[in-house]
């Protein structure tokens, strides 16, 4: 009987291992996948390019828009591009 024990746990650890192993992977997988989303889209895409604006007349442009469309609004929220997210 103890015997018996001992190989079903081995097996239940052999398999279970296993499973969760390939589960941590796919996880890690997709989560350094969803990091980098932008630098992949930007490998994928080279002939999309960024072109270098000039943040004044970026923040000038979207408050010139935001005065147009959203007069009455309390508040805006303006980001400007980084080299991260251009």
């Amino acid at each position: 009987m103890k015997e018996g024990f001992r190989q079903a746990m081995a097996w239940l650890h052999t398999w279970a291992g296993l499973i969760f192993g390939w589960l941590l992977f796919a996880i890690f997988l997709t989560g350094t996948l969803a990091y980098f989303k932008d630098e992949i889209t930007h490998w994928m895409q080279p002939e999309v390019q960024a072109h270098p604006l000039d943040d004044g007349r970026s923040l000038a442009v979207a408050q010139s828009y935001l005065q147009q469309q959203a007069p009455t609004a309390a508040r805006w929220f303006i980001t400007l591009p980084t080299r991260r997210d251009p």
